[in-house]
């Protein structure tokens, strides 16, 4: 298994990262970035991303490191490693946290999560708003996109995760 330690620059800005596959990781990224229902839409590094940028373009990634069959614990203290390395960094969290950390303070994270939710729930709804309107036509030509499953059928995009479980596919892929 290869471990990819990563830096994204976002213009004077750097996210410090680590994933076995840097392409799944970047598609993850974009999505976290704009789907307002993504638990990370709010991470420093994607309102920053959003506020910032224009588009994807103006977003970077280099690979730092490169690691073959290395333990989690080692992975997390070159990523730390590296968010000490770059001071202008947009990580929220350490990569390695005290063991104990969630157990000491879990009475105040969920309370700042609680009102986080509460204080922020108008501001989530407006911003989904402006996004569809602003993103109408990206909207519509992404859900016209088709594509051929392995079983033979023609699918939306969006869709082919839902078609794979429908029994029709899965009686396709017996028949092949």
């Amino acid at each position: 298994m290869v471990v990819y330690i990563y830096k994204m620059n976002v213009k004077d800005k750097f996210y410090i990262g680590s994933t076995e596959d840097i392409e799944q990781r970047i598609t993850l990224h974009k999505r976290a970035c704009y789907n307002i229902k993504n638990n990370d839409y709010n991470n420093d590094v994607y309102k920053y991303i959003r506020e910032y940028c224009n588009d994807w373009s103006e977003v970077s990634f280099h690979i730092l490191d490169v690691y073959d069959d290395i333990s989690d614990d080692f992975k997390f203290e070159m990523e730390q490693y590296y968010m000490d390395h770059f001071d202008n960094n947009l990580n929220m969290r350490r990569a390695i946290k005290d063991p104990n950390y969630y157990q000491n303070n879990r009475e105040r994270i969920l309370e700042r999560r609680k009102n986080y939710y509460y204080n922020n729930q108008e501001s989530v709804l407006e911003r989904s708003k402006i996004y569809r309107e602003n993103n109408q036509e990206k909207i519509k030509a992404r859900k016209k996109i088709r594509v051929i499953c392995e079983c033979g059928l023609d699918v939306n995009k969006d869709h082919i995760a839902r078609h794979r479980r429908t029994k029709k596919h899965q009686q396709l892929m017996l028949n092949k």
